[in-house]
């Protein structure tokens, strides 16, 4: 009976990890060039704000992209980018699909599919360093705080690729 369940829980561990994504952010600042992170998540979101007087547009669609990653050197290159209001000239946003299953409804089966979008005239308008109750220690047992980052760009595209 133990040997089905720790075969059951290597099955499942490895069927997690085959279906996992990994998330990698490049970006190209005006003055202090290029940093690439690994993000833990994101979020993304497209709005194009109405007038209240009249219901058309008051302005042209934002795109918004909030990013969370692990402490390091990208935490002081954002921060710096929001205290001198530094143009963003581009990031770079790359979701691979690590495994063999696919994604539900896109390619089930396929596995290995990339999605990418591309953002380009932006700035970061604020960052968020957040502490752990040690709950998320890392391989050595060492708390890991979160970091985000929050972008608004001016131009969006996005590309899924085989």
């Amino acid at each position: 009976m133990r040997k089905i369940l720790a075969i059951c829980a290597v099955l499942g561990a490895a069927l997690q990890a085959q279906a996992a994504s990994s998330y990698v952010l490049n970006c190209e600042a005006q003055k202090q060039g290029r940093v690439t992170v690994q993000l833990s998540s994101f979020s993304f979101q497209l709005t194009a704000p109405a007038s209240i007087q009249t219901g058309g547009g008051a302005r042209r669609t934002n795109f918004e992209l909030i990013v969370h990653f692990p402490a390091g050197k990208a935490y002081a290159f954002f921060q710096q980018s929001v205290e001198t209001n530094e143009m963003i000239k581009t990031c770079t946003l790359t979701e691979t699909e690590n495994g063999t299953a696919g994604r539900p409804g896109i390619g089930v089966g396929r596995g290995g599919e990339t999605q990418e979008w591309t953002f380009n005239d932006g700035t970061v308008s604020s960052t968020t360093a957040t502490g752990s109750d040690g709950s998320a220690a890392n391989a050595n047992g060492v708390p890991q705080g979160s970091m985000q980052a929050i972008f608004m760009f001016g131009r969006f595209a996005f590309a899924e690729k085989p």
